[in-house]
């Protein structure tokens, strides 16, 4: 299991919804990111665990509004998701993907990490 670091709304960061899933060779991390923009986003890997910031301005600005806004439940701002991986990762091999709103983080496991089969003799 992983433990979630920062899951309650800290300053003007939101915490992210978010997957980690292990696999035999891997660690796959799912944010869910809608509305942000892969250029404003920042992934980060320190030692065990994996960094992810989000910024977007604000929807629409006081002066572009043409009547008085009553409600809104939009977000805007930054969004924050950290979490520590179970394992060490191979670097080298990290890759992410931004599709619909969803930001892939696929970390492969070090050798030292895989589960490997011991035959009993």
């Amino acid at each position: 299991m992983f433990e979630p670091i920062g899951s309650t709304e800290v300053g003007d960061w939101t915490p992210a919804l978010a997957d980690l899933e292990e696999r035999d060779d891997e660690f796959v991390v799912n944010v869910e990111v809608p509305g942000f923009d892969r250029e404003n986003m920042k992934i980060e890997r320190d030692g065990r665990r994996l960094l992810v910031h989000a910024e977007r301005d604000e929807q629409e600005s006081e002066q572009e509004r043409e009547g008085t806004m009553r409600a809104s439940t939009r977000s805007s701002g930054h969004l924050h998701h950290e979490v520590v991986l179970p394992a060490e990762v191979d670097r080298d091999g990290i890759q992410a993907s931004l599709e619909q709103g969803v930001l892939t983080v696929r970390l492969p496991k070090n050798e030292q990490s895989q589960r490997h089969t011991i035959d009993i003799r």
